[in-house]
């Protein structure tokens, strides 16, 4: 039997473009590091068990890997770009 796959980036590109209302689109309002948004992550884990229910099993932030941006984050080179 096939396993249903859970495509990440068409569900992430539409969690954080429904989850976004038109205040947080301005400059000002972004957050000062690109940490994903926990709307959009609840949002794109919603969509992910709709065609893969078996993703329930899992906590949302679990399917989401943020160790990259961990790493750039714990170099302070974030910081260090924004600072720019």
């Amino acid at each position: 039997s096939s396993t249903s796959v859970c495509l990440w980036p068409c569900h992430v590109a539409a969690a954080m473009v429904s989850s976004v209302t038109p205040d947080l689109r301005l400059p000002w309002k972004l957050a000062s590091k690109p940490y994903p948004d926990i709307r959009g992550v609840a949002n794109a884990y919603r969509l992910c068990c709709m065609d893969a229910p078996k993703a329930q099993e899992s906590s949302p932030l679990s399917l989401w890997d943020l160790h990259y941006l961990r790493e750039l984050d714990d170099t302070g080179f974030i910081d260090r770009l924004y600072a720019s």
